[in-house]
């Protein structure tokens, strides 16, 4: 081992150990402050790296090549880690970032083939292009802040992440993604389409991809059936000759039993699929997790389930409900049949009943309605109303869902800025219900974790009530997810569920098809649905709440809208500018013409304003958001910088949305909401401080003016 004498210097020099093959072990003292380019790199034997706390910036490729390089422990103090500053280190194993670096710079740890976890701190504004590419092993990634921004090359070839790392990923893309699921595609489409070569097994069935799967649906006899499963060309698998019709029967089959092509049974069955393909296949995982931000299409499949034994809209239910649960919790989706299915429907007559009875002497009958009630409308309280007086019901609980479930169901929906406190939504139920005696809510799921079930809910009702009979409320539709519950047995035999029909969907249809509910057919109740609720409901009224408060006070009890007026809640500002609302950041990837130079980003172009140099200048045309942000704080900044910065940044702002007409449209579609940058990094002239309140908001003073000028025509 070299030993290297670091006294009297604060800076360790371009290229000054490089290839050096003594250097084993290093520790970068205190007095260091600076590691230029290529200092070490391609130190073949150097294993372990540590530094104390003084450094402050490693320059590009400093240590590139260092394929010995087991850990790096990077102290607090470092605030820059530059372009390809540890590529190519393939045994690096573990990275310790320091917690005020504001950016991973680009492919800073790309082909660090041999790192498993990443803790982006929460400091870290953007994590650049190609920062981690091709990093084989790596399968987690912890983000510590809710700011951090992601390009789509950053994580490229990392096909060993996990789904909920995916997924996080996914969110702060600062360009969501956009393709097709087709066969044959490039990248994430292709790998998605179900033409994709991958073997799995199925129900102990050797498959090759999920096409032949599907196709094998067809063929009644198992070993044909076994035959086709094994195909791996999707393509081949499609087209294979067919001598059974299946549409004349309306019948698919697996491993010899029979399915309704329209049943709930046949969807159970594509679900189990779907969810094999997600335990087995990592690369498939890893897809799916992206999945979460992205807008994609699938091609090559149809729509009517009556012409093929499944239809883009059912891959897309599956797609979608697996990366929402990152496969945690068995898959059922809520897919809605088409109206070319003809769903064989059990006579009414033959399952008639009776009114129910009264109330035995000393029982009394509760029902039970959950959701998000994001806000709770007056189809809610009808639907209650309705539902107690089909059981004889004294009494009707609103349960709301805590803000961490209705959270994450907003931002699948791209709308998390569309949430309501939990305690304002449990104030707005209990004033709904305040008129009449027999209504109430309960907060009982409020606090609880991801593991908290429905079935955990009705057992703290049942402690509040011990002497009441509980009736869950259930759509028709949602039956066929009640086989998959935790504790479903458990359930249906101490409480009972009151299934609503709606649409004409038969709950006792539905019942008829599945053993175990058909198995526990005493446990449910029948009612039809109230006649007025069509077009009702909180997504509704969310958006009316944008753009017509007239109709959306219409769809809300009276105390739940003056409780609305009430709070500063329902102009639902935008006060992020990340997720869906990420093209109003100047960090935006969109191209940006001003001063006869084109820049990348609105603050690369922002920032080569502060120089008069045109050289200067002209070199921010290569510097994505977080580098021109940085060498904007060093440059010979202009005399008048103060005066002239409010009116400059309006030009390029309007220059942004007047040279890229798709992210115009999206400005303009943010209606008359108040537009807010709200930071964590204490901005308090373009922004708000999301801690303080603080702030002049200029940014989205600039925003709300050019969106006034798009949608009157005045620019």
């Amino acid at each position: 081992m070299i030993q290297i004498n670091f006294d009297d210097i604060s800076v360790v020099a371009e290229d000054a150990f490089r290839n050096n093959g003594q250097v084993t072990s290093l520790r970068i003292p205190s007095n260091i402050k600076k590691i230029e380019l290529g200092a070490f790199a391609d130190c073949t034997n150097l294993e372990r790296l540590e530094a104390a706390e003084g450094l402050v910036c490693i320059c590009e490729g400093a240590f590139a090549g260092c394929g010995a390089l087991k850990e790096v422990v990077l102290p607090d103090s470092v605030r820059g880690i530059h372009a390809e500053a540890f590529r190519d280190c393939v045994s690096l194993e573990r990275v310790v970032l320091p917690q005020g670096i504001r950016s991973v710079d680009k492919s800073c740890f790309e082909n660090c083939v041999s790192l498993k976890e990443i803790t982006i701190p929460a400091d870290v504004i953007v994590v650049g292009d190609s920062a981690f590419r091709d990093c084989d092993s790596l399968e987690r990634i912890i983000f510590h802040g809710d700011k951090t921004t992601v390009y789509q090359t950053s994580f490229e070839g990392c096909f060993h992440l996990s789904a909920k790392s995916a997924r996080e990923i996914a969110k702060r893309f600062i360009k969501p993604l956009i393709f097709d699921i087709k066969p044959y595609a490039d990248g994430i489409g292709g790998r998605l389409c179900p033409f994709t070569n991958r073997s799995f097994v199925f129900d102990g069935v050797a498959c090759g991809c999920l096409e032949s799967v599907f196709r094998s649906f067809q063929y009644p006899d198992p070993e044909e059936q076994a035959t086709v499963c094994a195909i791996k060309d999707g393509r081949a698998a499609r087209y294979r000759r067919l001598e059974y019709d299946w549409k004349e029967t309306n019948t698919l089959y697996w491993r010899g039993v029979p399915y309704e092509r329209g049943g709930a049974g046949y969807q159970a069955l594509l679900d189990r699929l779907f969810q094999s393909v997600f335990d087995q296949d990592p690369i498939f995982r890893r897809d799916v997790g992206f999945l979460a931000a992205a807008k994609y299409r699938i091609k090559s499949y149809a729509l009517d389930p009556a012409a093929a034994p499944v239809t883009s809209k059912e891959i897309r239910a599956r797609l979608d409900q697996l990366c929402v649960s990152g496969g945690e919790e068995p898959l059922h989706t809520e897919y809605v049949l088409s109206d070319y299915v003809s769903v064989a429907k059990t006579s009414v007559a033959e399952h008639e009943e009776t009114p129910p009875a009264p109330p035995e002497v000393g029982e009394t009958r509760v029902v039970v309605l959950g959701g998000s009630f994001n806000p709770p409308t007056v189809a809610h309280l009808r639907l209650m109303r309705a539902a107690m007086a089909a059981v004889n019901a004294e009494a009707g609980v609103f349960v709301p869902s805590n803000d961490t479930y209705v959270r994450n169901k907003l931002q699948r929906q791209g709308q998390e800025n569309d949430l309501l406190p939990e305690q304002l939504r449990l104030s707005m139920l209990l004033a709904m219900c305040a008129e009449d005696a027999g209504l109430t809510a309960d907060d009982c799921e409020f606090g609880r974790d991801k593991q908290w079930r429905t079935y955990e809910t009705m057992r703290a009702l049942q402690e509040k009530n011990p002497a009441a009979k509980l009736y869950f409320i259930m759509g028709a539709d949602k039956l066929s997810i009640l086989p998959y519950w935790h504790h479903k047995q458990a359930f249906l035999s101490q409480f009972r569920i009151l299934a609503v029909s709606r649409d004409g969907a038969s709950p006792e249809a539905l019942i008829e098809e599945n053993e175990f509910l058909k198995k526990n057919r005493n446990a449910f109740s029948f009612m039809e649905a109230p006649e007025d609720l069509d077009g009702i409901s909180s997504s509704v009224v969310r958006e009316a709440l944008k753009n017509d408060r007239e109709a959306a006070a219409a769809m809300l009890h009276p105390a739940v809208w003056e409780l609305l007026q009430k709070n500063d809640k329902p102009d639902f500002s935008i006060r992020c500018f990340d997720g869906p609302y990420a093209f109003l950041s100047n960090f935006y990837e969109s191209p940006v013409t001003f001063g006869g130079l084109t820049y990348p980003t609105s603050e690369s172009a922002y920032q080569a304003q502060k120089t008069l140099s045109g050289e200067e200048r002209e070199a921010f045309t290569h510097y994505s958001p977080g580098k021109a942000k940085r060498v904007g704080g060093k440059v010979d900044l202009r005399p008048d910088w103060n005066e002239v910065k409010l009116g400059l940044m309006e030009e390029i702002v309007r220059a942004k949305f007047t040279q890229n007409s798709e992210i115009a449209a999206q400005l303009i579609a943010t209606g008359d909401r108040e537009l807010i940058e709200g930071t964590t990094w204490h901005d308090v002239y373009w922004g708000i401080d999301l801690a303080t309140g603080q702030g002049e908001n200029h940014l989205g003073k600039i925003l709300m003016q050019i969106r006034h000028e798009l949608k009157t025509g005045r620019i």
